[in-house]
C-alpha cells in the first residue's frame, strides 16, 4: 500500500515512519533532503527501501510539490497528515499557514486522488483539546468560541473543522487522532520534543511559575510517543476505515496531579518548589482579560 505522509521528520511523525514502515510503501514530504537524511539515520538500513522522500512544504501552494512529486502522491491509497510545528507562540499569520492553508491544500490533494482512483483513508493527527468530533464539526457556535483562542489552537483546530468538512463531502473515511501532551518512548522515555511538557519544565527551571496552576484536583494528560505511533499503524491495516475521533491520553489513576508534577520536575531541575496554587478559572479570567487589551 502507497502512503502520502507529511510531518515525517518531525517528533510524532518519525515514530510512525518507524512503525508502519515494514510493510508499505512511504512518501515522506520534506522541506530539504538533510532532513530525511538524519530520517534515515535513525531507522535500520533495511526498512530504507520503502521510504521515499518528496520535496515540498505545508505553507506553499500544492505543499510545494512540482509536478513529478505529485504525480507521485497522487498515487496514494492513505494519506497521514502530521506535518504542523509544535510552537504555541506562533502569530496569526505563520499559524493560518502552516495549519489551515496547509489543510486546503493537502485535501485538495486528497480530493484529486478521491476523483482519480479513489482514497482509502485520511489520517489526521491533530490535539485532544480540540473541540471537534465526527458530529459536531458543522456548529457555527464552536467557530465563534474558537476566536478568542491563540493563533496556534485557533488554527490547528480550524484545519480540523475544514478537514472533516471536506472529506465528509467527498465520502473519504477520517480518523482524527487526538493526542494529549505527548511525551518520551514508553520505553526509554527519550524525546526530541521541546514543545509541550518541556514548556512546563522550562518555566519551572526559570522560577516563573510560582503558583501551581489548578493545583491537586487538576492532572496533565499526556501520552507516549511510540503509543500514538502505535495507534496510526493499527489504522493503516483497517480493511474497511469508518470516520472516527480517537482520544489519546494516559489514565488519571496513574498519572501525577499538577502539584505532585510540578514538585518532580522541581526537584529534578533543583529549584524550590512552587507553594500554593492558583485556581484555573482566576487563571483563565486572567487571560481572556489580557487577550481583550
Amino acid at each position: 500500500m502507497n502512503i502520502f505522509l507529511t510531518g515525517g521528520t518531525g517528533f510524532i511523525g518519525k515514530n510512525i515512519v518507524s512503525a508502519v514502515n515494514k510493510r508499505h510503501r512511504i512518501m515522506v514530504l520534506v522541506r530539504s533532503m538533510n532532513k530525511f537524511h538524519n530520517l534515515m539515520k535513525q531507522l535500520e538500513p533495511c526498512e530504507h527501501q520503502n521510504i521515499i522522500p518528496v520535496l515540498g512544504d505545508l505553507a506553499k501552494p500544492n505543499l510545494g510539490l512540482d509536478g513529478n512529486s505529485l504525480q507521485q502522491v497522487l498515487d496514494a491509497d492513505i494519506i497521514i497528515h502530521a506535518g504542523g510545528p509544535m510552537n504555541i507562540e506562533l502569530d496569526q499569520q505563520t499559524a493560518e499557514q502552516v495549519f489551515l492553508q496547509a489543510s486546503k491544500e493537502i485535501a485538495a490533494v486528497a480530493q484529486t486522488i478521491q476523483q482519480t482512483k479513489g482514497l482509502k483513508h485520511f489520517i489526521h493527527i491533530v490535539g485532544f483539546m480540540s473541540p471537534y468530533n465526527e458530529h459536531n464539526f458543522s456548529d457555527k457556535k464552536i467557530e465563534v468560541l474558537l476566536e478568542k483562542s491563540p493563533p496556534y489552537e485557533k488554527m490547528k483546530f480550524k484545519a480540523d473543522m475544514y478537514i472533516r468538512h471536506t472529506l465528509h463531502s467527498l465520502g473519504i473515511p477520517l480518523s482524527v487522532v487526538n493526542p494529549a501532551v505527548v511525551i518520551g518512548d514508553s520505553l526509554t522515555g527519550s524525546t526530541e520534543q521541546l514543545g509541550g511538557l518541556s514548556i512546563l519544565v522550562d518555566s519551572v527551571r526559570r522560577h516563573l511559575m510560582p503558583s501551581v496552576p489548578g493545583g491537586k484536583k487538576y492532572w496533565l494528560p499526556m501520552v507516549h510517543v511510540d503509543h500514538v505511533a502505535s495507534l496510526v499503524s493499527a489504522l493503516v491495516e483497517e480493511e474497511q476505515p469508518e470516520s472516527k475521533s480517537y482520544f489519546l491520553l494516559d489514565e488519571k489513576i496513574s498519572s501525577p496531579n499538577m502539584k505532585d508534577l510540578v514538585a518532580m520536575i522541581a526537584k529534578e531541575v533543583r529549584v524550590k518548589a512552587p507553594t500554593g496554587s492558583v485556581p484555573l478559572n482566576l487563571l483563565k479570567a486572567c487571560f481572556d482579560r489580557d487577550l481583550e487589551n
